[in-house]
């Protein structure tokens, strides 16, 4: 989990750096799971995995794909926990990244 995470972190930092008229809007969507708390958190992505109406089944749905309860089964459980944790961890790690190449640059 935590090289995933890293890597995600590092190409978002490299993103980012580049100065845009939308790069602080970017900068503030990826850091936002930062500081959303951990139960609303895991409250949309419990929502997200519903098997009636949850957002993943309904694509699958629409691909014509069957559709699974993802939180009844442990193997599908513990991944959904696991992106549950490298959303929410990936744009701490983002802006220390950013914070340091921009002390090299500067």
């Amino acid at each position: 989990m935590i090289p995933i995470q890293t890597s995600i972190a590092l190409a978002l930092a490299m993103l980012i750096q580049k100065k845009s008229a939308a790069s602080g809007l970017f900068r503030t969507l990826y850091f936002i799971p930062v500081i959303v708390s951990t139960a609303v958190a895991a409250t949309v992505f419990k929502l997200i995995y519903n098997k009636e109406f949850g957002l993943l089944n309904s694509v699958l749905k629409a691909f014509h794909l069957p559709v699974t309860n993802f939180l009844s089964n442990p193997e599908t459980a513990m991944n959904g926990i696991i992106m549950l944790g490298i959303w929410k961890g990936a744009g701490f790690f983002m802006i220390i990244f950013f914070s340091r190449s921009e002390q090299y640059i500067s």
